[in-house]
């Protein structure tokens, strides 16, 4: 029964950045409205953001983190005419 809680234990940031790499800041980023890509799992519990458990947080890291916005689409964001391309 305790290997199944430790499984599902929520991490800190801190322990988000020490078991991937990524740094602290930088994973502040990822969890906010204005970051488009594919955000690690995370759960906000009050103020405090937990990451994790940390299997989930390391098959996040393990897959194609490719900078490839979620929003494809060629609309604007303020219209619903196509975007203007310059060439």
């Amino acid at each position: 029964m305790t290997d199944f809680k430790k499984h599902k234990k929520l991490l800190t940031r801190r322990e988000a950045y020490l078991a991937t790499g990524i740094p602290e800041r930088t994973l502040k980023h990822m969890v906010t409205d204005k970051y488009q890509y594919i955000k690690p799992p995370h759960k906000k519990i009050g103020g405090t953001t937990f990451y994790g458990p940390l299997h989930q947080l390391m098959a996040w890291f393990n897959q194609d983190l490719s900078n490839s916005p979620k929003n494809t689409d060629n609309t604007s964001d303020k219209s619903d005419k196509k975007i203007k391309v310059i060439k």
